[in-house]
């Protein structure tokens, strides 16, 4: 036994300080709610519920960024929706300006209320704010001009239909199979539209090309666009048509000399602006020039030579003769062979024809040929009449000084025969162009696919927002805010005074263009919400795990409480009897 060192009382005394620092560890997670209060109690639990609860502060505050989102694209969509009304009630206005009740001074009245919706349509635009910010961008953003628009519309309401009536009625021929409308802007080489044709399968297939880069000023007057030497784009579209029927129904097509089958378009547009300006014998002269070629080699020889000679050929054979030919050369006869049908043996061939033309004149004395001499005596280009068949100066009809006039075309443009596709700038010019059925559609007699055609915004512009929507950087949802005034939507220059079959045509477009915009909005609306949702979920996903590892479980450290204060009194207890027993020494001594 010794008395300087008490190994029982430091023991006890050690186990004691063990257990108040338990103790006091678990009054500390009793008393705040949490099992880590320090690094101490779990550094790696501590590091990653650390990182949890970045996470979900992070999400927190997505959440009420994409909720903000919401709300910015509701407002925005609320001024859409505005718009959409006004673009509504100006199509309303169009359509009854565009009545014939209406005098001028009734479409002026109608166009005042039109001028100020298209002027609030710009101060939504230029005015709607959501915290300050601008919705939508300036008129910035640019859409397809005004000859691709009126391209369009013409081919929809008139243009196409009344073509196939002009050429069933004159030449009593329909086009049949597929036809390729494909607009183009290539360079200004002076080709204004031109036709392909390819047989794949026994079928013939055709694509008309027509490039808006060689039409330069708008003529509201005649429904069409000038190009070079005043041409018109309606009568450019019969021209063309002409050969696009004439491809389509006759085998003998390629074979066919280019005079005729150039001066078969110009005779029915009425051609007299070619030869205005040239004389009978420089007319005369540049059509022998091209001869029987079957391609255009003399512009002037082709074209105004060709329709020269057609409406000599109809003029000569009369009683129908021309719808003879035509249907003749479409029921599989050769060139030479059709001639002799329709002249009943008068020609046998494109030779005697051409020998004919060619041949003295009556008044041999003043006119060199019988071209030259019905030229002259037969052919007046000072007067309105263009020349066509069926107008005054061909066959003692009307004057016509415009060949198109939209008669009969009823809602929709469509051709009888053929069925029409529209594409843009398909310029590649491959024969796949013919063979790829997605270039093809099949629709109804009578209807035209140029009815899917949708306006689209191209070109820079628009005002995109970021909405931060993680708790990461970079994890974003953006959304565009395309400018909405009335350039933008392709208004500007649109009126009801003179054109409100156009200006119906136009808002229909604009409208597109809202849609398409509010349906963009609409999507990343949902697409937030949708986000907004799944971020919740994973917020209380990852709260619960957060508080499985940092949060106290009461019913177990309730526990671990009584059991440490159960040790810490004991302890105190045992300590006392510990330090007791060095006593033993003095009983010793006193004995």
């Amino acid at each position: 036994m010794n008395i300087n060192t008490n190994i029982n009382a430091l023991r006890i005394t050690g186990l004691f300080r063990q257990n108040s620092t338990a103790l006091s560890s678990t009054y500390s997670q009793l008393a705040s709610g949490r099992r880590i209060n320090s690094a101490k109690d779990d550094a790696a639990g501590l590091q990653i519920s650390t990182r949890i609860t970045s996470q979900i502060r992070g999400m927190g505050v997505a959440i009420r960024n994409a909720n903000d989102g919401i709300s910015m694209m509701q407002s925005a969509e609320g001024a859409m929706q505005q718009i959409t009304n006004n673009l509504q009630r100006m199509r309303d206005i169009a359509l009854q300006a565009a009545n014939a009740t209406n005098t001028g001074v009734d479409r002026k009245a109608l166009n005042e209320e039109y001028l100020q919706l298209k002027t609030e349509i710009d101060r939504i635009n230029e005015t709607t704010t959501f915290g300050g910010q601008r919705f939508f961008d300036s008129n910035t953003t640019s859409v397809p001009d005004q000859f691709e628009r009126e391209m369009v519309s013409g081919l929809q309401t008139t243009w196409l239909g009344e073509s196939e009536k002009i050429i069933e009625e004159y030449f009593g021929i329909i086009g049949q199979g597929e036809l390729k409308l494909d607009l183009e802007r290539d360079a200004d080489d002076g080709t204004l539209a031109y036709v392909q044709s390819q047989v794949v399968g026994g079928e013939t297939r055709v694509k008309l090309v027509i490039d808006l880069a060689e039409f330069s000023s708008f003529d509201s007057i005649h429904e069409g666009l000038d190009a070079y030497g005043g041409v018109k784009l309606d009568e450019v579209i019969l021209h063309e048509m002409v050969h696009a029927t004439m491809a389509s129904t006759m085998d003998e097509y390629s074979n066919i000399s280019a005079w005729f089958i150039e001066g078969s378009a110009e005779v029915l547009r009425g051609a007299d602006d070619q030869i205005a300006g040239s004389t009978a014998a420089a007319v005369v002269t540049a059509f022998n020039a091209q001869g029987t070629n079957t391609t255009v080699t003399d512009n002037l020889g082709a074209y105004g030579g060709g329709y020269v000679a057609m409406r000599y050929l109809d003029y000569t054979l009369g009683n129908n003769g021309t719808q003879r030919l035509m249907q003749s050369l479409a029921d599989g006869s050769t060139f030479d062979e059709a001639f002799d049908v329709a002249s009943n043996g008068a020609w046998t061939s494109e030779a005697d024809f051409l020998a004919e033309l060619n041949g003295a004149a009556n008044d041999n004395v003043t006119f060199g040929s019988r071209m030259e001499e019905f030229i002259s005596t037969q052919m007046d280009t000072t007067n309105k009449d263009n020349g066509a068949l069926g107008g005054e100066d061909a066959d003692g009809g009307f004057s016509r000084e415009n060949t198109m006039t939209g008669w009969g075309s009823g809602s929709k443009g469509g051709t009888r025969g053929f069925t029409e596709t529209l594409v843009l700038n398909d310029d590649d010019g491959d024969s796949s162009d013919f063979t790829t059925a997605t270039n093809w559609t099949d629709s109804e007699r009578g209807d035209i696919a140029l009815e899917d055609y949708l306006l689209e915004p191209t070109g820079a512009g628009g005002r995109m927002y970021t909405f931060q929507v993680g708790a990461e950087a970079n994890q974003t949802i953006q959304v565009n805010f395309g400018a909405l005034g009335t350039t933008t939507l392709g208004l500007e220059n649109v009126d009801i005074l003179n054109r409100p079959q156009f200006a119906v045509f136009a808002l229909d477009d604009a409208l597109k263009i809202v849609d398409s915009q509010r349906a963009r909005l609409g999507a990343t609306q949902n697409r937030l919400e949708s986000t907004v949702n799944n971020l919740s979920n994973i917020v209380e996903n990852q709260t619960a795990a957060r508080s499985r590892i940092r949060d106290t479980d009461y019913a177990s450290s309730t526990a671990t409480l009584v059991r440490q204060q159960i040790l810490q009194r004991a302890s105190i207890s045992l300590i006392s009897q510990a330090n007791q027993t060095q006593q033993l020494a003095l009983r010793l001594l006193g004995n």
